[in-house]
């Protein structure tokens, strides 16, 4: 075989190591061997092939002089050379594939600079709060004190202003936290979740500017990093990216930085990538060979804060819930100012939705209710006050009060109007299930509150707002409230207009605080009105809770009864209705082997009395077993 001349550049801190490696060198290979201190001088000609034995330090001198001099590199294994293997994926090395290897063309990878210095990993910028992709066995004991550490500190955080350029152009005026910049996929936790493989040699270099706006979103992150539920490649909200072979992040004040754990600081960093610039003769070949040509840059930073949210987050430590910003703040509130008002739409929809409820509820009708349910259009101007409430907004307050009152008016004569053309006067399974409101009732109200301003903060779940509508079932209680004014009867009226009572204050008050937790406004602003709307819960909240007692004690006296025997007769299907404190009315049927006498009723009553503690009204169906 042909002779070949080559350079071995090596570390003279390693004989050892270094003879080592020397034997795997094919024996055709005649060597000029040199012994490396930064900042030396080689007189190597171009394009001569090179064996390099060094560590990332003395590489990242050397690289840049072998990349001007176009020499064709061999990396050799090395002990502190760790960085610079993962970044061009080296494989290892052996005499059989060495051969390979000098028979074989180089191949052009492409490398990564930081102000003028090489990258071999990442770039680390400003306060960062994540857990590096490293080499060492994943230790869950480890990252969570890594976590608790990094919660701790979270007070202390606090955005720098941020301008992102791409070849010089201004492409946004921001803030963040901290960015991450890297050339390949694999070197950090977020980049390995969100860059493949096929962005090797792409001629770009890949950043993630992280720009949370509150602590919860954080504290959120660092959870779902340590149990791995990041897996998927979505981003988080809170995160921008861009990638471009030119990149300068710039800001007014200096801020720290780190290239591949050296830390650094400076008021810019400027990231470019040199494409094709370093002749590898021992890449991952199958993962380099395979790129094609340079992609086109790609920017994904509508979510990063803009004007008003930057100002606000560059002046303070981060707060630990999110604040509201002024796009979203003009975009809900174009929208609830519509939704206050008393449209014709609105009145129409409110009359068919109370008589389509009205007639369900007297047909005893399940699904004809429900559909009533997602016609209503009461849930919107509900959440308009809401927001008028913690925002001190009295026209909002205004508007949507005079919507709630209009429209709970012309449902209730709606209703009324059903229930005097109906000769019937039939309470219905549906309707006496809404007579006698309790907690359970005020919960429903209160999940629906906060589903129902979650929706509307969140454009891209708008459509949840119908299933929002069948939870909390504000129609048919007002329905069955203006049956019983056709009626006459105080206790259907007011069984019933008390559970709507409850819907109303229940998704007041928690649609406010909803939108006060997502940052629509200042406690100072909202606490007067809150207040308020809190005490008003509680005033609803006593009849709640006595109802709720007095389910409570019939569900104890059922649990008592079903089933039991009593002189051979058998209890069951029982049914007790709490009528006063010691009094009770019980419907139940008796199974014996023959008909129960008159006596036999009157023993029952007195030890069922005498188990209870209570007066008891019996109410019974007899059953034999023949």
């Amino acid at each position: 075989m042909e002779e070949i001349n080559a350079h071995l550049i090596f570390d003279k801190d390693q004989p050892e190591e270094l003879e080592k490696h020397k034997a795997l060198i094919p024996k055709r290979v005649s060597l000029t061997e040199v012994a490396y201190t930064q900042g030396l001088d080689l007189d190597i000609p171009e394009n001569a092939l090179v064996f390099s034995f060094l560590g990332d330090d003395s590489s990242r001198d050397f690289i840049p002089m072998a990349i001007q001099k176009q020499w064709r590199l061999v990396l050799m294994p090395h002990k502190d050379l760790a960085d610079a293997e993962r970044s061009f994926k080296i494989e290892n090395i052996s005499e059989q594939n060495l051969e390979v290897i000098l028979d074989t063309d180089p191949i052009p990878v492409d490398v990564l600079y930081c102000n003028d210095r090489i990258v071999f990993r990442w770039i680390k910028i400003g306060q960062l709060l994540s857990f590096s992709k490293g080499r060492q066995k994943f230790s869950l004991w480890r990252e969570g004190l890594s976590l608790m550490q990094g919660i701790f500190g979270l007070k202390k955080l606090r955005h720098f202003p941020l301008q992102v350029c791409i070849d010089d152009e201004v492409i946004a005026d921001t803030s963040a936290l901290g960015c991450i910049a890297v050339e390949h996929g694999d070197n950090s936790i977020i980049s390995a979740q969100l860059i493949s493989e096929q962005d090797l040699n792409d001629g770009l270099v890949h950043v993630f500017i992280l720009s949370p706006r509150s602590l919860a979103d954080i504290i959120g992150y660092l959870i779902s990093s340590l149990l791995s539920l990041n897996s998927s490649k979505k981003m988080p909200e809170f995160m921008g990216y861009l990638k471009a072979s030119n990149v300068h992040l710039k800001s007014e004040r200096s801020f720290s930085y780190s290239v591949d754990g050296e830390e650094l600081e400076a008021k810019g960093v400027k990231l470019e990538v040199k494409p094709r610039a370093l002749m590898l003769m021992n890449p991952g070949k199958l993962l380099f060979e395979a790129q094609g040509e340079a992609q086109k840059n790609s920017l994904k930073l509508k979510t990063l804060p803009r004007i008003e949210a930057r100002k606000e987050l560059v002046s303070r430590h981060l707060p630990f819930l999110p604040k509201a910003g002024q796009e979203e703040f003009k975009e809900i509130f174009k929208v609830l100012r519509e939704n206050a008002q008393a449209s014709s739409s609105y009145l129409v929809m409110m009359m068919l939705s109370t008589l389509i409820a009205a007639f369900g509820l007297y047909g005893n009708s399940s699904p004809v209710i429900i559909g009533a349910m997602i016609l209503a259009p009461l849930m919107a101007p509900l959440v308009s006050f809401s927001m008028g409430l913690i925002r001190n907004d009295f026209s909002l307050l205004r508007v949507s009060f005079r919507t709630i009152f209009i429209g709970t008016t012309l449902a209730m004569f709606a209703a009324t109007f059903v229930s005097l053309i109906i000769p019937l006067k039939v309470l219905t399974p549906e309707m006496e299930s809404r007579l006698t409101p309790n907690l359970l009732d005020l919960g429903i109200a209160v999940a629906s509150g906060v589903a129902a301003a979650f929706v509307h903060a969140r454009e891209e779940i708008a459509k949840s707002l119908a299933g929002v509508a069948i939870a909390v079932a504000l129609i048919p209680p007002l329905a069955v409230a203006g049956i019983g004014l056709g009626w006459m009867d105080w206790n259907v009226f007011s069984g019933a207009f008390l559970l709507y009572l409850t819907n109303l204050a229940g998704i007041i008050l928690f649609g406010g605080l909803t939108f006060w937790l997502l940052g629509f406004a200042p406690f100072k602003m909202a606490k007067r009105n809150l207040i308020l709307t809190l005490v008003t819960v509680l005033i609803i909240c006593i009849p709640l809770t006595l109802a709720y007692s007095t389910i409570v004690k019939e569900a104890q006296i059922t649990r008592a009864l079903e089933g039991k025997q009593v002189a051979n007769i058998t209890l069951k299907d029982v049914r007790p209705r709490i009528k006063a404190k010691n009094q009770v009315t019980i419907t139940l049927r008796t199974v014996a082997e023959r008909n129960a006498s008159d006596a036999d009723l009157v023993a029952l009553k007195e030890a069922i009395e005498k188990q209870l503690g209570l007066q008891v009204k019996l109410e019974i169906t007899s059953s034999a077993v023949y």
